[in-house]
């Protein structure tokens, strides 16, 4: 049985983006967060570290469900001649496996700061073997930094119905003996032909 909350149909690319980057912020171990292609990644002061990237990937729509993949970078400065970039690896994978949980567990295990409120929690579809992958980076960016990209998606219940949607034409209520649609009124107020 695949849990759900039952408002989760109507979460928008922007309520998960949001919620993804809050629950990054929210992190002990992250100073910084932002949100992009990694190319626009400010690296020149502009992040204090250990710092989480967000990048959205794709949108997928499967049966009855809606998808959000992202990529989640998370990084820290590694000193000069690389003395403590085991210690960055190993501290920015475990903030990302406290991610993971955290949606994992519906967003009950660790409760962030405001969202209770905004009703902001994800049931993560535990029923399923989901897997995640992390790939480790270094040398990277123009600051010399190392880190983890977590390949990661989230699944929402979506039921896919149509609400009462005219595309601004109006309702078509007849087609002339030509084969042209009409419609009874468009946005203008008045007939219009398709």
């Amino acid at each position: 049985m695949t849990t759900h909350l039952n408002n989760n149909h109507a979460k928008t690319f922007d309520n998960v983006l949001s919620t993804i980057l809050s629950v990054c912020k929210n992190h002990p171990n992250v100073n910084s967060v932002q949100h992009g292609d990694p190319w626009e990644l400010n690296t020149d002061g502009g992040g204090i570290y250990p710092l989480c990237l967000v990048v959205p990937t794709s949108i997928n729509t499967l049966d009855g469900e809606i998808q959000y993949n992202f990529n989640i970078l998370c990084m820290d400065l590694v000193e000069p001649g690389e003395s403590n970039e085991l210690r960055v690896l190993s501290s920015t994978s475990t903030t990302l496996i406290d991610i993971i949980s955290y949606f994992k567990k519906g967003g009950s295990a660790y409760p962030t700061p405001g969202y209770r409120d905004t009703n902001e929690w994800y049931h993560y579809t535990v029923d399923r073997a989901t897997s995640f992958t992390m790939e480790p980076f270094t040398e990277k960016f123009t600051d010399n930094v190392a880190g983890w990209n977590l390949q990661f998606s989230i699944n929402l219940h979506h039921d896919f119905s149509v609400c009462d949607w005219d595309m601004g034409f109006g309702k078509i209520t007849d087609v002339d003996e030509s084969g042209v649609v009409t419609a009874s009124v468009g946005q203008s107020g008045g007939p219009i032909q398709q």
